[in-house]
């Protein structure tokens, strides 16, 4: 897994170690760089129907993401995806 810098950082560090030249080319090769946001997914609790042995029936909510039964919560546990999405009754 790469490892994620903040590039403030980086270039306050060069500020206080490196001299002349050397230092202007790094800064344009950094100032020029992606930054390295990781994408967060976003999902929904979606109401489910389940059985039972019995033959009865109850809700449950899924994650919209991964499918795994969760809650009210506003992250899935089991994936992460951030519940911006809100509940399938709602929309």
């Amino acid at each position: 897994m790469a490892d994620l810098i903040d590039r403030q950082a980086a270039i306050d560090a060069m500020f206080a170690g490196m001299p002349g030249l050397m230092f202007n080319d790094v800064l344009k090769i950094l100032r020029t760089l992606p930054s390295a946001q990781p994408e967060r997914k976003t999902g929904r609790w979606v109401f489910d129907r389940l059985e039972t042995t019995s033959g009865c029936f109850y809700g449950v909510r899924r994650c919209s993401e991964c499918g795994m039964i969760g809650g009210e919560t506003r992250y899935c546990p089991f994936c992460g995806a951030d519940m911006k999405g809100g509940n399938d009754e709602t929309d």
